[in-house]
């Protein structure tokens, strides 16, 4: 973990305010092993300028790639740290608030990363970095939970629900 006040409370990770800069990230699996894979974590950002989301690309603490939920202004951003420096070049209006759970998905394959925020697709951009995942926040205070990194497939398997056995 880069930086910040990280904590766990009731299965939640927890970071509490850590003013400015360009955000503390916790690493959870600094190499996967893969280039297609899916990035998903719950956020709950606690106050109007609560940011943070997923880490989706990273090569290490200063060069990575992430999304991040902006309340206060309704908007959904793509974070491009790349030596140490950000790119908050492009971001999408999203209606959100604090004090809710909301969900981030990234799916990274084919050479592109696509991001969904409460199942409603948000962007795709090109692949920068390797692999690698975990959150990340700045500002106000975040809950992170059910963090998962699952193998990436094009198409979502069908499921089926309710069967009946017949004899």
């Amino acid at each position: 973990m880069n930086g910040g006040n990280w904590s766990v409370s009731n299965g939640e990770l927890n970071l509490s305010n850590q003013g400015s800069g360009s955000g503390k990230a916790a690493v959870f699996a600094p190499s996967i092993g893969k280039n297609d894979y899916v990035v998903e974590t719950d956020l709950f950002p606690i106050q109007g300028n609560s940011m943070g989301g997923p880490l989706y690309e990273y090569n290490d603490h200063n060069n990575y790639y992430a999304m991040h939920s902006m309340p206060g202004s309704n908007l959904v951003m793509k974070s491009q740290i790349t030596n140490g420096g950000a790119n908050y070049g492009a971001s999408w209006p999203v209606s959100h608030t604090h004090g809710r759970w909301y969900t981030f998905r990234t799916d990274r394959g084919d050479g592109v990363n696509k991001v969904y925020f409460n199942d409603t697709y948000v962007s795709t951009h090109g692949q920068v970095f390797n692999d690698g995942a975990g959150v990340w926040g700045y500002s106000g205070p975040l809950k992170f939970d059910n963090f998962r990194v699952r193998e990436y497939a094009s198409s979502i398997p069908n499921t089926v629900v309710g069967l009946s056995l017949i004899h």
